[in-house]
């Protein structure tokens, strides 16, 4: 389990960082928090969901996205319609 969240935690920064450029500002303090608490929030945002959702479930489906932003964001419901219109 460790190992996993060791990958998916850089995971998790990139989609922050991507949010950033896509205006979501309020996502910069997850850059500044430690592995740890990063790990740790992982866990109980599965263990919250059910294990629908957290860092390490987004890393799984991005490398079942084969590392392809696009359909990336379309498996999570980021984008919509035709033309994939960030939401």
């Amino acid at each position: 389990m460790e190992r996993m969240l060791t990958r998916t935690v850089p995971v998790a920064h990139g989609i922050c960082h991507l949010a950033l450029l896509t205006h979501a500002p309020y996502l910069l303090p997850l850059f500044l928090l430690p592995v740890e608490d990063m790990q740790t929030l992982d866990q109980l945002w599965k263990a919250a969901s059910g294990g629908k959702f957290g860092y390490s479930v987004q890393r799984e489906m991005w490398l079942q996205a084969r590392k392809q932003w696009p359909k990336f964001f379309k498996a999570i419901d980021w984008v919509q319609g035709e033309n994939n219109v960030y939401r």
